[in-house]
């Protein structure tokens, strides 16, 4: 039992998830390349993906918004009015394109990291 318990405790020590990411930046990028060629009209490429990738970024900000909400963490992103998913897909997809450096990071952060650059807080 002991062993079963202290391989169980190592394997989430060494997997993505307990360092804190779902998906890396490079995935995010994948996706983003993705509704690209989708917007593009090539054969072949996937609506699915497009939803995942507005859906994740959408995400993102909301859980941004809720931390902020919980005077947990500053507010980062102020958004202006009228802002929509599809702006801010396309937000997040040019500073890919812009700053490829970055994908290392976890993709929360390079959502987070474009966000932050188009609508910072003053």
């Amino acid at each position: 039992m002991k062993v079963r318990l202290l391989t169980v405790a190592l394997g989430l020590l060494v997997s993505p998830l307990s360092w804190g990411e779902f998906y890396s930046g490079h995935k995010v990028a994948e996706w983003a390349a993705e509704v690209d060629r989708y917007n593009s009209g090539v054969p072949g490429s996937s609506q699915f993906v497009e939803f995942l990738f507005l859906g994740y970024v959408a995400g993102i900000y909301d859980a941004l918004e809720l931390a902020a909400e919980t005077e947990e963490v500053p507010h980062v992103i102020c958004f202006p009015r009228g802002v929509t998913t599809d702006q801010a897909g396309k937000i997040v997809s040019n500073y890919i394109k812009q700053n490829p450096s970055k994908l290392h990071h976890p993709g929360s952060r390079v959502v987070a990291l474009a966000l932050n650059d188009a609508f910072p807080c003053p």
